[in-house]
């Protein structure tokens, strides 16, 4: 079945599908799809496999790495973006690049998270992965596509991690949406029982489209029920969490294309999870951790992927 996406304009019907000349072994979505003004064969490949193509094809390739985990203390980031136009499209066994893993912080060196792995495509190019970030203080999101977002503290917020600095979408067409955004850094309170005033210091939002995370705010929001106390991904990547499981709010969303898997608290200590990389994009880097007693994880990286266009 073939999924149209955009607006075709003119008469008649579809034009014949591309994969009667292109096979591959993992996951693979054909559609056609409009961009910049012109119509392409859009085939995006999600998983680790091997491509077969029969005859001479040229083409136009964007890829990404994996995204980073968070940390313990920052939002990771998104994994790294590149463009290989006017290519010959050749047989191959293609590697996707996975996301980086949660973790329960058992370890001081795995306080940064995980970097995500690189995406390649032999022949034609490859796309790394977003780093990790550090593990000790200042607590800075590895750099990345996007930037993970900084954490929150009165006396020691962190800075957010350095993007890419050129677009994350794919072929840098406009009528893509923006991947690999970066994760948001954790929310730090302070305040150990539910008749004190809590103080949060805000995590850093991730960046988008290539920019770098923001710094974590040292400064104090007192009302503990201020709805949405938690930082943002950037498109596609996961929101940050925050400190005290006894908090009433949850992660918030990882931007347009990104996802959110926190879920609003059902029990007075039960702690909400950080949001993890974009549920409709690639790469993005998972939000910084939920924390208390260095039990909690942080938000899964989103594996790379590959696109390929090729002219109708």
């Amino acid at each position: 079945m073939i999924q149209i996406s955009g607006i075709i304009g003119g008469g008649g019907g579809a034009p014949e599908p591309i994969t009667g000349k292109i096979s591959y072994t993992g996951d693979m979505v054909y559609s056609l799809k409009f961009m910049d003004g012109a119509l392409y064969h859009l085939l995006t490949l999600e998983s680790s496999g091997a491509l077969a193509v029969t005859g001479t094809i040229v083409g136009d390739v964007w890829m990404c790495g994996g995204g980073a985990s968070g940390g313990i203390y920052t939002g990771g980031s998104g994994g790294f973006t590149a463009n290989y136009f006017n290519v010959p499209i050749v047989s191959a066994a293609i590697t996707i690049g996975a996301g980086g893993y949660p973790n329960a912080y058992n370890t001081t060196s795995d306080r940064g998270g995980f970097a995500g792995g690189a995406t390649s495509y032999p022949g034609v190019g490859s796309a790394n992965g977003a780093a990790k970030g550090t593990a000790f203080a200042p607590y800075q999101a590895g750099n990345g596509g996007c930037g993970g977002g900084g954490y929150g503290n009165d006396s020691a917020a962190s800075p957010g991690g350095v993007g890419q600095g050129t677009t994350t979408r794919p072929f840098q067409s406009q009528d893509m949406p923006p991947q690999c955004g970066g994760g948001g850094g954790r929310t730090n309170t302070s305040g150990d029982n539910w008749s004190e005033t809590v103080r949060c210091y805000l995590g850093g939002n991730g960046g988008s489209d290539g920019g770098s995370g923001t710094g974590g705010s040292p400064s104090v929001y007192a009302n503990r029920n201020v709805a949405n106390n938690c930082s943002n991904g950037g498109a596609g990547g996961g929101g940050g969490g925050s400190m005290r499981g006894y908090l009433p709010q949850y992660s918030n969303d990882g931007g347009s294309f990104g996802r959110d898997s926190a879920s609003v608290r059902t029990s007075f200590f039960l702690q909400p999870n950080a949001g993890r990389g974009g549920g409709f994009g690639y790469g993005g880097g998972g939000g910084g951790a939920n924390y208390e007693n260095n039990t909690t994880g942080s938000g899964v990286g989103t594996p790379g992927a590959v696109m390929i266009r090729i002219p109708v």
